[in-house]
C-alpha cells in the first residue's frame, strides 16, 4: 500500500512538474542510508534507533529482519544490547507495525484524493 501510494502521488506530481523524476532518483539514492539495510538500528543507540523507525520503510525492513533472521514474534517487544558502554536498546516494538500501516493507508487515501482532484487536467498536460 505504501509503495502504491508513493507511486500514484509521484506519477501525478511528475505530470505537472517535470523535475520530479530527477528528485526521486536523488532521494532513492540517499534514502538507502535512512533505512536499516547496511546497519542495524541498535548501532545508533536508543534515540537514533527511534528516529530511524520514523521512516515507514525502515519499519518494514526491520520487521522482516527481526522475523526471518532472528525468528522473533513481531507481536512481542525485542530488547537487545546497544552500543558499547550504553544501556539496552528497544530493537522492536509491536506498535511500529501500526505506525507503518497508518502511513500506508493514510498515504494511499491522500494519493487517491490528489489523483481524483487532478485527473481532469491530465489530458491537457500530456
Amino acid at each position: 500500500l505504501f509503495t502504491c501510494a508513493a507511486g500514484l502521488f509521484l506519477a501525478c506530481a511528475n505530470l505537472f512538474f517535470r523535475d520530479v523524476k530527477y528528485l526521486v532518483q536523488v532521494f532513492m539514492t540517499f534514502g538507502i542510508f535512512l533505512t536499516p539495510v547496511f546497519y542495524e538500528p541498535s548501532l545508533l543507540g536508543e534515540r537514533g534507533a527511534r528516529l530511524l523507525m520514523l521512516n515507514p520503510i525502515a519499519v518494514l525492513l526491520e520487521a522482516l529482519r527481526v522475523a526471518v533472521i532472528d525468528g522473533h514474534n513481531l507481536l512481542l517487544p525485542l530488547v537487545g544490547a546497544g552500543p558499547p558502554g550504553a544501556s539496552e536498546t528497544i530493537l522492536w516494538a509491536p506498535w511500529y507495525l501500526g505506525y507503518a500501516t497508518l502511513w500506508a493507508v493514510g498515504g494511499l487515501a491522500v494519493s487517491l484524493l490528489f489523483f481524483r482532484r487532478l485527473s481532469y487536467l491530465f489530458a491537457e498536460y500530456i
